[in-house]
């Protein structure tokens, strides 16, 4: 274990090749932490629901955690720039662009000692797979505890218990239709999961990059692999799902909406493009709230034929 009494020997203990960026003096008590979920759908952050991840810390570390990007933007953005009850002892923003670093005893004490950790967007097989699994289970271990866990973009899919990988790259709505065999087309556990998503598999950027296709294959092609039931959710850009205790409020920016999907089954299997039955889908807007996982009251009804997504009527 390393002693922190300050930024200043945090500095001095990571390894050189750890890019950090930090505000605050650390606290490190492992003290209380709120047990709040906030995923959001890249793009512009929303403010309020950054708000309430950031006092999920509950007046200790806020930890960022990236493997790719700047070191400044969240750790200014989550200190400074927003209008809190209660500020947090300090934010680090970590970039672990190297395995080897990754595990360092450093850098896992860091994560041990934060009350609030956020995955930042990129790439998901950096946090899947990538990053080393000694750092993978401290990030585990951390959620287990109670802390204040949260991502954007790529950092939300790696939270869903289930995660399209992007192993083999990634996916366009028309490819997945086409052809949902695909092996690029990976539905992996994810271990940094908290127990409130289970059972779920998250997609962002939804509207912006038209991905509701590739979510409908993804759910298909976790059930086709085993999964008793998934719960699909497709983030907007500037929209984002805060879940505790049981609950969940949808906050969103610029009319931006979230999409909730359940499936029946899955397809036969067969080769070819994907055909699905029994698809509901419920949007939800800024301010929604209820009890998680949310209900589909309302939701429309939706069939796949030969890899066209319809309104059933």
């Amino acid at each position: 274990q390393i002693t922190r009494q300050g930024v200043s020997q945090i500095l001095a203990a990571l390894p050189d090749g750890v890019a950090m960026g930090a505000r605050g003096v650390l606290d490190q008590s492992k003290g209380p932490a709120i047990a709040r979920v906030v995923l959001m759908g890249g793009g512009a952050e929303v403010d309020r629901a950054s708000a309430l991840f950031v006092e999920g810390a509950n007046g200790g570390d806020v930890l960022v955690l990236r493997a790719t990007g700047s070191t400044e933007s969240y750790t200014s953005y989550f200190a400074d720039e927003l209008p809190l009850l209660r500020a947090p002892a300090s934010v680090t923003t970590l970039l672990l662009d190297d395995r080897a670093l990754a595990s360092d005893a450093s850098v896992l004490c860091l994560v041990d000692g934060a009350e609030a950790i956020w995955l930042a967007g990129g790439d998901q097989s950096d946090y899947l797979v990538f990053w080393p699994v000694q750092l993978r289970d401290a990030i585990a271990a951390a959620v287990a505890r109670g802390v204040a866990i949260g991502g954007t973009s790529a950092g939300a899919m790696a939270l869903a218990a289930l995660a399209f990988d992007a192993v083999q790259g990634g996916v366009t709505s028309a490819e997945a239709l086409a052809n949902p065999n695909d092996d690029v087309i990976h539905i992996a556990a994810s271990p940094l999961a908290p127990a409130s998503l289970a059972g779920a598999l998250v997609d962002t950027h939804f509207v912006a990059r038209d991905r509701e296709g590739r979510l409908l294959a993804f759910l298909d092609r976790a059930l086709v692999d085993g999964a008793a039931r998934v719960l699909g959710i497709g983030l907007d850009e500037s929209s984002a799902w805060v879940i505790e205790g049981g609950a969940f409020t949808l906050l969103s920016d610029g009319g931006a909406q979230a999409f909730v999907y359940d499936v029946a089954g899955p397809e036969d299997g067969e080769q070819g493009a994907l055909d699905l039955d029994g698809v509901l889908r419920r949007g939800l807007n800024d301010g929604v709230t209820g009890a998680w996982p949310p209900s589909f009251d309302g939701a429309q009804a939706l069939a796949v034929v030969d890899g066209v997504v319809l309104l059933e009527q």
